[in-house]
């Protein structure tokens, strides 16, 4: 029998039936189910509440059976018992009890079934949900039968589909996605870093199919980018992602915590495993970056490489005058754990000129130096090619432009030393030239260096110059910079080397 419930209908009687109002109270919350009644007496002629027993009128629900626990992930430990149904229903049951997610020492015993289209399976530490597709809409192929494990070798969690009495794994197929082409799979960076996973996390770690530097390594958490306090814990492996948010959580009480993103076009190889750091080379506190060290511990690390981008060119980074130049976490780090002095952060953000007065970052072992003209809320990059010092001198210095021609199709530029900020030092292997002519204050930049298939081919006759053709975006925002200015103009008459038109 149902248990008595204080909620009833109130029926309240007018001078015509069409009249006739009814409303519904409750003097307790109503139990699940037991929410519509109705009353067997007649119609009272008087206002007043029905005095007979409200009766359920809907059936009770069944009763949901006990839920059995997943005793392991290991493909080696599977029975007949881990085998799984998945029927293409839209309501959501509770798993029977697979037995393993180990895909080896398969033993003959009853099967399992697992319904819905988001089936919740159970280990020893919680419930799970799975899903066949992204978008969670999509139900689980009709009468999908098999074994759920986890797979070493991909290290992630697959559905290993089987057909027959035998129920043979080997014999089976992955279950694939609808474009018949992809294994449907838990990756293993999810099952690292979501908190749905946390039981199969800790199913993978009992029974020993991964190690807990191998979850860490995948949760992309870290204590430092100092490479001098560098541990163990900081290993990680980013291999074959396209992007990675790194936590940075210094020892407690120690700093504050940030988080970053790094990012990586196509995707990072698959050897993406080691220290992220941040790189600063020897005496060039302004080529600071971060860069990806491969190798297998802490204690390789100096013979291990860096990573290097898909062209095998130069080193992946992401450099400090990218990051200076908008607002990101990084920098903000690397100012507190001392990696980078904010003056040096400050003069990287110096990259934007509204006035001939403005001052903007030249380094000096840079084959470009790129300006970003900007007035009102318009702005364009202007870049000075073939700078004359790559793999001469190294440093940094503060700038200005300065006009050297002015005719009615263009405005020649040039660029002044203004303020040396770090060196110039000679590289230690660089040729020695007595020709060059080095980075001075108050002096302009003269020279070119020109890339060929034998090496750098140097000249230093002429300034470094630009040729900004008034008619295009940058020359009409040249134009309103130059207005703007008045006479606060550098202006210099030189003997010009050829130069690049925009």
């Amino acid at each position: 029998m149902w248990p008595r419930s204080r909620s009833f209908i109130r029926i309240v009687a007018r001078p015509s039936l069409s009249d006739t109002h009814l409303s519904v109270h409750s003097g307790s919350p109503a139990r699940p189910y037991a929410g519509s009644y109705h009353s067997s007496s007649p119609v009272s002629s008087h206002r007043g509440a029905s005095s007979a027993r409200a009766k359920p009128i809907v059936p009770e629900p069944p009763r949901i059976r006990a839920r059995s626990k997943i005793l392991t992930l290991s493909r080696e430990k599977l029975t007949h018992q881990d085998t799984l149904k998945v029927p293409d229903r839209n309501n959501n049951h509770v798993a029977g009890p697979p037995h393993s997610l180990d895909s080896a020492g398969l033993t003959s015993l009853g099967p399992v079934r697992l319904s819905g289209l988001h089936p919740v399976f159970e280990l020893p530490q919680g419930r799970v949900r799975l899903g066949y597709t992204p978008d969670k809409r999509t139900s689980f192929p009709k009468d999908t039968r098999g074994f759920l494990y986890f797979d070493i070798h991909s290290l992630s969690v697959r559905f290993r589909v089987v057909v027959g009495d035998a129920m043979d794994f080997e014999s089976g197929s992955d279950l694939l996605l609808p474009d018949k082409r992809t294994p449907w799979c838990i990756p293993f960076r999810p099952i690292v870093s979501r908190a749905g996973y946390k039981p199969i996390r800790a199913q993978l770690l009992q029974e020993k199919l991964v190690t807990e530097r191998q979850l860490q390594s995948r949760a992309y958490v870290v204590t430092t980018l100092d490479p001098t306090r560098l541990t163990d814990s900081d290993l990680m492996d980013v291999s074959g992602v396209t992007w990675a948010t790194i936590s940075i959580a210094p020892p407690a009480g120690q700093e504050e915590s940030f988080t970053i993103a790094i990012i990586c076009k196509p995707r990072f190889p698959d050897n993406a495993r080691g220290f992220l750091y941040w790189h600063i080379p020897k005496d060039d506190p302004y080529g600071s970056e971060l860069r990806f060290r491969c190798t297998e511990s802490l204690e390789h690390f100096a013979r291990g490489d860096d990573l290097q981008t898909p062209s095998l060119r130069q080193p992946w980074s992401n450099r400090l005058r990218a990051l200076a130049q908008r607002t990101a976490p990084l920098p903000a780090y690397l100012k507190q754990a001392g990696l980078v002095d904010e003056s040096v952060i400050e003069h990287h953000a110096k990259i934007f000129v509204t006035n001939m007065q403005d001052l903007f970052l030249v380094r000096f072992n840079l084959g470009k130096a790129r300006i970003r003209l900007s007035a009102g809320a318009l702005s364009r990059s202007i870049v000075f090619r073939s700078m004359p010092w790559v793999d001469l001198y190294s440093g940094a210095a503060l700038a200005r432009l300065v006009v050297l021609d002015d005719t009615p199709a263009c405005v020649r530029l040039g660029i002044r030393i203004v303020t040396m900020l770090d060196g110039p030092r000679l590289f230690s292997d660089g040729e020695v030239r007595p020709d060059a002519v080095p980075p001075k204050e108050g002096q302009l930049v003269y020279g070119r260096c020109s890339p060929t298939s034998s090496g750098n081919r140097y000249s230093w006759s002429f300034a470094r110059s630009l040729a900004v053709r008034k008619s295009t975006t940058e020359g009409q925002l040249l134009l309103k910079i130059l207005k703007k200015s008045g006479d606060d103009v550098d202006k210099q008459q030189v003997h010009l080397y050829r130069a690049s038109m925009l």
